[in-house]
């Protein structure tokens, strides 16, 4: 599932993926990293965090795809 953002920054409402050409995506990999950046920021400068906070946030959310990866990898071959 993906997260768009409004103009504000905020989180508008999730939406599906659609499927896109690998050229586009390589192109919008560069406004991810912009975007996820920018909300760490906020979410830093709103809430206080230091970056230590921020990187085990991020760990537990690269866990949390590894599980859901892993789930989907058995599933497959069940």
């Amino acid at each position: 599932m993906l997260i768009r953002l409004d103009q504000t920054g905020e989180i508008a409402s999730p939406c599906l993926p659609v499927p896109q050409p690998e050229d586009l995506r390589r192109k919008e990999l560069p406004e991810l990293f912009d975007a996820l950046n920018y909300v760490l920021k906020k979410f830093k400068f709103k809430t206080g965090a230091n970056d230590q906070y921020i990187y085990m946030v991020l760990g537990a959310l690269m866990n949390e795809y590894k599980k859901s990866a892993q789930k989907e990898s058995d599933a497959t071959w069940k």
